[in-house]
Protein backbone atom coordinates (compact mmCIF):
# COMPACT_ATOMS: atom_id res chain seq x y z
CA UNK A 1 0.00 0.00 0.00
CA UNK A 2 1.48 3.35 -1.06
CA UNK A 3 0.45 6.48 0.85
CA UNK A 4 1.13 9.94 -0.47
CA UNK A 5 0.15 13.30 1.05
CA UNK A 6 0.10 16.05 -1.56
CA UNK A 7 -0.54 19.72 -0.85
CA UNK A 8 -1.11 22.25 -3.57
CA UNK A 9 -3.47 24.24 -5.74
CA UNK A 10 -3.34 22.41 -9.06
CA UNK A 11 -6.72 21.70 -10.68
CA UNK A 12 -6.29 17.92 -10.22
CA UNK A 13 -5.73 18.48 -6.48
CA UNK A 14 -8.94 20.51 -6.30
CA UNK A 15 -10.75 17.75 -8.21
CA UNK A 16 -9.46 15.09 -5.80
CA UNK A 17 -10.69 17.13 -2.84
CA UNK A 18 -14.10 17.71 -4.38
CA UNK A 19 -14.43 13.98 -5.15
CA UNK A 20 -13.82 12.98 -1.51
CA UNK A 21 -16.02 15.75 -0.11
CA UNK A 22 -18.88 14.89 -2.49
CA UNK A 23 -18.73 11.23 -1.43
CA UNK A 24 -18.63 12.06 2.30
CA UNK A 25 -20.70 15.19 2.75
CA UNK A 26 -23.22 15.10 -0.11
CA UNK A 27 -23.83 11.39 -0.69
CA UNK A 28 -23.12 9.94 2.77
CA UNK A 29 -24.30 12.75 5.06
CA UNK A 30 -26.95 14.32 2.84
CA UNK A 31 -25.59 17.88 2.86
CA UNK A 32 -26.79 20.03 -0.03
CA UNK A 33 -24.16 20.61 -2.73
CA UNK A 34 -24.70 24.36 -2.47
CA UNK A 35 -23.90 24.22 1.25
CA UNK A 36 -20.79 22.06 0.90
CA UNK A 37 -19.18 23.84 -2.02
CA UNK A 38 -18.92 27.55 -1.31
CA UNK A 39 -17.14 30.73 -2.40
CA UNK A 40 -13.87 29.43 -0.94
CA UNK A 41 -13.68 26.55 -3.44
CA UNK A 42 -12.10 28.75 -6.03
CA UNK A 43 -9.32 28.31 -8.53
CA UNK A 44 -5.98 28.60 -6.76
CA UNK A 45 -7.22 27.38 -3.35
CA UNK A 46 -4.73 25.08 -1.60
CA UNK A 47 -5.86 21.55 -0.68
CA UNK A 48 -4.23 18.68 1.19
CA UNK A 49 -5.06 15.27 -0.24
CA UNK A 50 -4.06 11.86 1.01
CA UNK A 51 -3.78 9.27 -1.74
CA UNK A 52 -3.54 5.53 -1.14
CA UNK A 53 -2.42 3.56 -4.17
CA UNK A 54 -3.23 6.59 -6.32
CA UNK A 55 -6.79 6.99 -5.06
CA UNK A 56 -7.83 10.13 -3.10
CA UNK A 57 -9.11 8.98 0.30
CA UNK A 58 -8.87 12.03 2.57
CA UNK A 59 -8.81 15.78 2.08
CA UNK A 60 -8.79 19.19 3.68
CA UNK A 61 -9.01 22.73 2.37
CA UNK A 62 -6.60 25.46 3.50
CA UNK A 63 -8.08 28.85 4.42
CA UNK A 64 -5.50 31.53 5.23
CA UNK A 65 -5.96 33.18 8.63
CA UNK A 66 -3.03 35.58 8.27
CA UNK A 67 0.27 35.76 6.38
CA UNK A 68 1.80 32.79 8.24
CA UNK A 69 -1.12 30.60 9.36
CA UNK A 70 -3.88 28.72 7.57
CA UNK A 71 -6.82 26.76 8.93
CA UNK A 72 -7.60 23.31 7.52
CA UNK A 73 -11.33 23.11 6.78
CA UNK A 74 -13.75 20.76 5.03
CA UNK A 75 -11.83 17.76 6.33
CA UNK A 76 -13.23 14.51 4.96
CA UNK A 77 -12.13 10.88 4.81
CA UNK A 78 -13.82 8.08 2.89
CA UNK A 79 -15.54 5.67 5.33
CA UNK A 80 -13.27 2.68 4.75
CA UNK A 81 -10.20 4.74 5.69
CA UNK A 82 -11.47 6.31 8.93
CA UNK A 83 -10.42 5.62 12.48
CA UNK A 84 -8.85 7.25 15.50
CA UNK A 85 -8.66 10.92 14.52
CA UNK A 86 -11.92 12.16 16.08
CA UNK A 87 -10.31 12.63 19.48
CA UNK A 88 -7.24 14.50 18.24
CA UNK A 89 -6.61 17.75 20.12
CA UNK A 90 -6.16 21.09 18.43
CA UNK A 91 -2.63 21.23 17.14
CA UNK A 92 -0.35 23.16 14.85
CA UNK A 93 1.68 21.57 12.11
CA UNK A 94 4.77 23.24 10.73
CA UNK A 95 4.86 23.45 6.95
CA UNK A 96 8.23 25.19 6.81
CA UNK A 97 10.24 22.12 5.83
CA UNK A 98 7.87 20.49 3.35
CA UNK A 99 9.64 19.60 0.10
CA UNK A 100 8.52 21.62 -2.92
CA UNK A 101 6.34 23.81 -0.72
CA UNK A 102 3.34 25.11 -2.67
CA UNK A 103 1.84 27.22 0.09
CA UNK A 104 2.72 30.72 1.23
CA UNK A 105 2.13 30.18 4.97
CA UNK A 106 4.28 28.39 7.52
CA UNK A 107 1.77 27.03 10.06
CA UNK A 108 -1.45 25.03 9.82
CA UNK A 109 -4.11 25.15 12.54
CA UNK A 110 -5.95 21.83 12.89
CA UNK A 111 -9.09 21.89 15.02
CA UNK A 112 -11.57 19.11 15.79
Amino acid sequence: MREELLIGSEEWQRAASIYVRYQVFVLERGIERSDEFDQFDEKGRVYANLFIDGRPVSTGRFLPEDQETARLTRIATLPQYRGGWDTAPKSFVSLKNMPEKQVTFDWLSIQN
